[in-house]
């Protein structure tokens, strides 16, 4: 999904890019799905504005899957988060992923390369900025033919 970057013109406050941090996918701390939940967050196809595709341009070039992976699962919890969240791009195939956590200002807090286990703790005190506030996780799954998917999902930071 696309968001105009230039609309608003008489509003004094610029749009976000890639759209505003609505909406989680609310996860216990053992990462069972409770609540009404976000559609858009942790798919396996998306579309990235150019600050999203900008992320990863220090990373190899991917040619994008537009067929759905094997397997792939991807979530965050517990979500919301207060302490620490784990981050899991669970699969069965020869493949890592990178991710980037970026605040609502499109700041880069947080980033991994090259990720090839399933799991991965982001302790709080690693994310700087405010408590409470949303986060966004922008991910790739990079296949060893050089193609991918990618996604991302909003993570809530309590205080």
């Amino acid at each position: 999904m696309m968001f105009c970057l230039a609309c608003h013109k008489g509003d004094p406050s610029p749009p976000l890019p890639c759209g505003p941090f609505t909406g989680i996918v609310q996860r216990d701390i053992s990462g069972q799905a409770f609540g009404p939940g976000d559609g858009s967050d942790w798919a396996w196809k998306e579309d990235w504005c150019p600050e999203a595709e900008s992320l990863f341009a220090d990373r190899p070039t991917v040619e994008l899957d537009t067929m759905p992976p094997d397997s792939f699962l991807a979530v965050a919890f517990p979500n919301p988060a207060e302490d620490r969240f784990m981050l899991g791009f669970l699969r069965d195939d020869p493949s890592y992923v990178d991710f980037r956590i970026v605040n609502e200002q499109f700041q880069h807090l947080y980033s991994t390369d090259s990720m090839i286990g399933d799991l991965h703790l982001v302790d709080m005190d690693s994310i700087p900025g405010p408590r409470p506030q949303n986060v966004r996780v922008y991910y790739r799954l990079v296949h060893a033919d050089g193609t991918a998917h990618r996604g991302h999902g909003d993570v809530r930071i309590t205080e």
